[in-house]
């Protein structure tokens, strides 16, 4: 059956792209294209397009996309002009449909980016039913050398889950992992990111542009969007014939970081555009204000290459990338018994405060992650616009043990006790069909397909493979102040699992005891509705149902998670998570102001989540706290947003808000592991040109976590467990399995400024994270048990084209 779907979604495929070929050789008189920014490639939506000496025109969509039909044969003036960029004017001879794209120079004024920017994100937010965050190629670049996590995690909704200084991945609204889905150049990220400690595997410099959707969209994206979506996207392909580049080079003090990226790109011809771009990472053990935090370095070298051909009838690109990196686990987060393990959690300090070291000693994890991306955009005068997308990923991921059996060759270190390899493909067909009346639409069909092998020592989950198809429809109706949009959804996947290892699940499913076989299928929907009642004001309304079935982690897990340092517990009853969602979103953009404020509420059924056990388990390896996975009926809800003010040409102040509550129904208590509430506040001075210098910045900024103190409490048994010896160091543990640490307040600083270097553009930017060295530790920090979060980090970036 799983044969048969896939077979006939490539024959759909294979017809799309015929029929759009076909359709392209029609002779009507329509001209289409696209308008960007010459500089940086990116798309420019809101522009103007204008045949002059008649009333004709259009205004290019969010991806800078634009047509205009019915034009008479004949030889016209097409100008484009949008605010922040010098208008083109092109004299053509139209006789046949044909493509007509523009690139439009920025205006050599003070702050003409950010005023582009500006006009861009109004576009964006106000054609959206549903919050966006967005992080563009500038706002990257002053992020650049960190994980994904840590470039969103000052996003207003967004926080990280931790563990240790290297490894953070993004959740958004109080939810992370398989709930919230990434998508990395068109492609969905999948890189066994049911870990805690599974970041996603992306280079920190590849991205251009980062938007995060919060709240449920798996009408548009199917299963595992149930929290949100990450849609990372990478340098459109060049557009320019001239050979660029550009060089990064960046130092962090705190763990001793270097990083650097280089990219050159240029076309080939008239048609092939082409891109190649590298980049490299090594720090040693990060700091804490009193110690280091030891094994915690990294390596990690990356790699990737755009190549396309962009013609009358669209455009069609191979994307290759390969994210590889080398890590250490913080060698005291692994305890031998459970005396030590309270003891480490009573410390100051972690057992091991050894001086500084690049040595990426055991426990350790090497992984490495492939992604081959096939994108085609055919723009057809019948069918409209066709998008086809493939996908194939190869995912390894090796965990090394920091011990071996009693009387085991020490050399068995060297081979990982977890060796998963993950093979997806994904593929996927939209349509976008031409305006009919007031409405524009997106009909789609997707496939997902994948195998994982493990070939290690021991395993924490079993082999399996899940096939994934699902069709959806989305229309949105337009008019002057109101805009309107509703879509369904139809999913199924099917899922098996063989046993693989000695545990107690795997033991079950080799003699049937358990299901290995499943299928999970839904019907999602969405409603939303965009009001502009005032010039400067909009209200978004959203509702939407969601889901995710149960991952194989959540079902079969059964050992020592290596790089949380915890036991873990599957269910293999485990049923599908439901979720009906519904955000209100109020939007202000004004000539000094901005506001964004987003009231949410997420009502989840068999949510399915992590809990702590009173007793811990003992294995060969030591002693580990255990959470066994479980499910009940929970409700998200909260607030975020931000506001920003320009006081002065020169002054602005900003802020933004994350409140996060989520409870547990079932057993009447909060949700664990949910993010602190967070208020982050500052001030943005722009400072005069000297020496050569523009664009030159002070900000001054501070974060502050409120003391998460809704938590589900843990009873300590009346009972004790068998292996317990010391009744006061186990009620200890029992009480500080869930509680929070204290809040915190950060101070931050950074400055930057650009200049002309050997006639090129040059950025020079310093932060300082932590000024005042503060001791911490975060709520969803893995090793807030056993070590205080790094402490001051000053960042050095510098940035030239050439």
């Amino acid at each position: 059956m799983v044969k048969t779907l896939a077979l006939r979604l490539v024959v759909v495929l294979l017809t799309s792209v015929s029929a759009a070929a076909q359709t392209v050789t029609m002779q009507t008189v329509t001209i289409y294209g696209t308008v960007r920014d010459r500089v940086s490639g990116e798309p420019l939506p809101s522009a103007t397009v204008s045949v002059l000496s008649t009333k004709i025109g259009a205004v290019t969509d969010k991806q800078g996309n634009y047509r205009i039909e019915a034009l008479p044969i004949g030889e016209y003036q097409i100008r484009v002009s949008v605010v922040g960029y010098e208008p083109e004017v092109k004299r053509l001879v139209i006789s046949a449909t044909q493509q007509i794209d523009f690139a439009l120079k920025p205006l050599s004024v003070e702050r003409s980016e950010i005023v582009v920017q500006a006009e861009r994100e109004k576009a964006i937010l106000q054609e959206s039913s549903q919050a966006i965050a967005t992080l563009s190629q500038a706002e990257l670049d002053k992020h650049r050398g960190q994980t994904l996590g840590e470039t969103l995690r000052e996003l207003p909704g967004v926080t990280i889950l931790q563990t240790g200084p290297s490894i953070s991945k993004p959740v958004v609204r109080g939810m992370h992992s398989q709930r919230v889905l990434v998508l990395n150049a068109g492609v969905r990220q999948e890189g066994q990111q049911w870990g805690a400690e599974h970041a996603p595997e992306i280079d920190p410099f590849a991205a251009a542009k980062i938007e995060v959707l919060k709240g449920a969209a798996s009408v548009e994206y199917g299963a595992d969007a149930i929290g949100g979506v990450i849609r990372v996207e990478p340098r459109p392909l060049p557009i320019d014939p001239q050979l660029k580049g550009e060089l990064n080079l960046n130092l962090f003090s705190n763990n001793a970081q270097g990083a650097g990226s280089g990219l050159v790109e240029g076309k080939l011809g008239e048609h092939i555009g082409w891109r190649v771009q590298a980049s490299y990472r090594r720090a040693g053990d990060a700091a804490a204000p009193q110690y280091f935090l030891n094994n915690t370095g990294f390596a990690e070298l990356n790699f990737s290459i755009l190549t396309g051909y962009k013609a009358d009838w669209g455009e069609i690109s191979v994307y290759y990338s390969r994210f590889s990196t080398e890590l250490g686990i913080l060698k005291s987060a692994h305890i031998g018994n459970v005396t030590d393990l309270v003891n480490s959690m009573q410390r100051l300090q972690p057992f091991f405060t050894e001086p500084f070291s690049y040595a990426i000693d055991f426990p350790r994890q090497s992984i490495s992650h492939d992604l081959i991306s096939l994108r085609a955009n055919v723009q057809t005068d019948e069918l409209g616009k066709v998008q086809i997308n493939y996908g194939y990923q190869q995912n390894v991921r090796q965990e090394f043990d920091a011990h071996v059996p009693l009387g085991t060759d020490r050399s068995r270190r060297n081979i990982p006790a977890f060796d998963l390899t993950l093979f997806t493909h994904t593929a996927d067909i939209r349509w976008n069909h031409h305006p009919v009346g007031n409405f524009l639409g997106t009909v789609g069909a997707a496939l997902t397909v994948q195998s994982n092998h493990n070939l290690g020592r021991t395993a924490l989950i079993p082999n399996f493979s899940a096939t994934t198809a699902g069709i959806f429809w989305r229309e949105e109706w337009v008019s002057e102040n109101w805009t309107l949009n509703a879509g369904i959804r139809y999913d199924i996947r099917w899922q098996s699992a063989s046993p693989f290892g000695s545990s107690r699940i795997a033991q079950q499913l080799a003699r049937g005891e358990i299901p290995n076989r499943q299928t999970f299928q839904t019907v999602t929907g969405a409603l939303g509705a965009i009001w502009q009642f005032a010039s400067e004001w909009s209200l978004a309304l959203n509702a939407a149902t969601a889901w995710r079935p149960p991952s194989i982690n959540e079902l079969y897990s059964d050992g020592v998670h290596h790089g949380t340092a915890q036991y873990e517990i599957g269910n293999p009853a485990l049923g599908v998570e439901r979720s009906f969602g519904l955000d209100a979103t109020l939007r202000h953009i004004g000539q000094r102001t901005r506001l964004e404020l987003s009231l949410y509420r997420n009502a989840i059924e068999n949510f399915i989540y992590l809990f702590p056990q009173v007793e811990p388990v003992i294995t060969i390896r030591g002693a580990f706290p255990a959470f066994a996975y479980q499910q009940a009926p929970a409700v998200l809800y909260g607030v975020d947003g931000f506001f920003e003010w320009k006081v002065t040409e020169t002054l602005q102040l900003y802020s933004s808000l994350s409140l996060v509550r989520a409870w547990n129904e079932a057993r009447h208590e909060p949700l664990i592991n949910m993010p602190s509430d967070r208020l982050i506040a500052g001030v943005h001075l722009d400072l005069p040109e000297f020496f050569g210098t523009e664009k030159s910045y002070l900000e001054i900024s501070t974060t502050l976590v409120r003391r998460q103190d809704q938590y589900p409490r843990l009873e300590v048994p009346s009972v004790l467990p068998p292996t317990v010896s010391d009744p006061e160091a186990y009620q200890f543990y029992v009480q500080n399995l869930t509680l929070p640490p204290a809040g915190y307040g950060l101070l931050n600083l950074s400055s930057g400024t650009e200049f002309s270097l050997f006639g090129r553009r040059a950025t020079f930017v310093i932060s300082i994270y932590n000024v005042l060295d503060q001791r911490y530790r975060d709520y969803l920090s893995r090793y807030r048990y056993f070590a205080d979060d790094a402490g001051r980090n000053v960042i050095v970036r510098w940035q030239m084209d050439f």
